[in-house]
């Protein structure tokens, strides 16, 4: 939308003397000068014109210019995130999203396009950009969606977020914790089987990628255990083709989160594979999580 206004530097009183000015220039040339012979038509519109060329002159003296506005209406951003992990079809209702679910979904994003832009994401093994999920992923890392928006669109005129997935996580951290760091308003929309399952998983996993032979080099994990109270998570580490570290974990509550680090003696050159297991537990529905491999390239010094 345009808006265009004319500014003077001077008040706009001053436009009463510009129009004298002209008035009076055009009236002694035309009407009290006595050797005018024109006649009186002629006189009339020569006295017009030199009214107006004057005035006009007179008026630029007042440094006029032009400000012309832009209003612009830019709509607000709605981001969705779409859980596309095996999970959401995990349950009774699997033909509803093999058949209904998608037309549902392309049509309430089509009803927020009318007031808003929508930019939809699907998370899983990683994030990307789409409105159609398969629910072929073996992961599901709420947390690293989130961090993905704070980052990608912070400043940006986002309005909300629009979350669709069935909650059950089994990367990252906790996205209740992660969610806190947002600036933006969630709005979730609950589906599948929304109960926490029996779980075991590797959530994090640090270490350098690079030692020297005959280094020690300290391996960080981060495990999690969701409602195996009274069971014993057992940790196995190998590489080098040993095993490194072997322990149980009581599991004391419902959901308990634990870092250690393991040592690992870099006694071979090349480049090894550093295996890290969690053994799987009776009813885990998703055991995928429970395996992680890493690689640290051992170099001689």
């Amino acid at each position: 939308m345009w808006a265009n206004d004319l500014i003077i530097s001077y008040s706009w009183w001053s436009i009463i003397p510009v129009l004298a000015t002209g008035l009076a220039f055009a009236a002694i040339l035309y009407f009290y000068n006595r050797k005018n012979k024109l006649s009186t038509s002629i006189t009339v519109i020569l006295f017009i014109v030199r009214f107006l060329s004057v005035s006009l002159l007179a008026f630029l003296l007042l440094s006029p210019y032009l400000k012309s506005n832009i209003k612009h209406i830019e709509k607000p951003i709605i981001i969705v995130g779409i859980d596309n992990s095996a999970s959401m079809i995990q349950t009774g209702d699997s033909l509803y999203y093999k058949n209904e679910f998608q037309p549902q979904l392309t049509n309430t994003l089509t009803l927020l396009g009318e007031n808003a832009e929508v930019v939809s994401f699907l998370f899983g093994n990683e994030i990307t950009a789409g409105d159609k999920p398969d629910f072929s992923d073996g992961k599901s890392d709420y947390g690293a969606f989130f961090d993905f928006v704070n980052s990608a669109w912070s400043g940006e005129n986002t309005g909300l977020i629009l979350l669709i997935g069935d909650g059950n996580y089994n990367a990252g951290f906790d996205p209740a914790y992660v969610a806190q760091n947002l600036q933006l308003p969630v709005i979730s929309v609950a589906m599948g089987d929304t109960s926490e399952k029996a779980d075991a998983s590797i959530k994090e996993i640090r270490m350098n990628n690079t030692a020297f032979l005959n280094d020690i080099v300290p391996v960080e994990i981060t495990f999690e255990a969701t409602k195996l109270m009274g069971q014993q998570l057992h940790l196995t580490v190998s590489g080098f083709g040993k095993t490194s570290y072997s322990q149980n974990y009581p599991v004391k509550s419902m959901r308990v989160t634990q870092t250690v680090t393991v040592p690992i003696e870099a006694d071979k050159a090349g480049k090894h594979r550093i295996k890290i297991v969690i053994d799987d537990f009776d009813g885990e529905l998703n055991t995928d999580n429970n395996t992680r491999n890493i690689f640290l390239d051992v170099i001689e010094s």
